[in-house]
C-alpha cells in the first residue's frame, strides 16, 4: 500500500517539477527575422532540366528555388524527394529535357499577377 502511496505522490509531483526546471532554461539559440519581403518580391521555383541548363533566372526583386528532380535518372546520391514532393503538391509533369519554372505557385506570370492582384 505504501508503495502505491508513493508512486501516486511521485507521478503528482514530477509534473511540477519540470515546469519548476523548464523556468530556469533559457533560449540558447535564437535568430531575428528579417522584415517581411515586399508584395513585389516573386518567389520563382525552377525544376530544371536533366541537363541542369535553363535556370538561371535572375533579378533583384525575385528569390529563386533551383529544384533537382532526377536523382534516380542519373544515379546520383542527390536527395531529390523535396524536389519531388513539391512538383507534386503543385500539379506538374515534370520534363526530363525543359525545365519547368513557376511564379509564386502559378505556372504563368499572368497568373501570378491576377493572384497577386486578388490578395491586394
Amino acid at each position: 500500500m505504501q508503495k502505491i502511496a508513493a508512486f501516486i505522490v511521485v507521478l503528482l509531483l514530477s509534473p511540477a517539477i519540470a515546469i519548476a526546471t523548464a523556468e530556469q532554461n533559457e533560449a540558447v539559440v535564437s535568430t531575428a527575422i528579417d522584415s517581411v519581403e515586399s508584395t513585389d518580391t516573386r518567389l520563382i521555383e525552377c525544376f530544371t532540366s536533366i541537363s541542369a541548363e535553363d535556370c538561371a533566372i535572375n533579378s533583384q526583386d525575385d528569390l529563386v528555388l533551383n529544384w533537382w528532380p532526377w536523382s534516380d535518372e542519373t544515379n546520383s546520391n542527390w536527395p531529390d524527394d523535396d524536389a519531388k514532393a513539391r512538383a507534386g503538391e503543385l500539379l506538374l509533369n515534370l520534363s526530363q529535357n525543359n525545365p519547368l519554372s513557376v511564379i509564386n505557385e502559378e505556372l504563368t506570370v499572368g497568373q501570378a499577377n491576377e493572384n497577386r492582384q486578388q490578395i491586394e
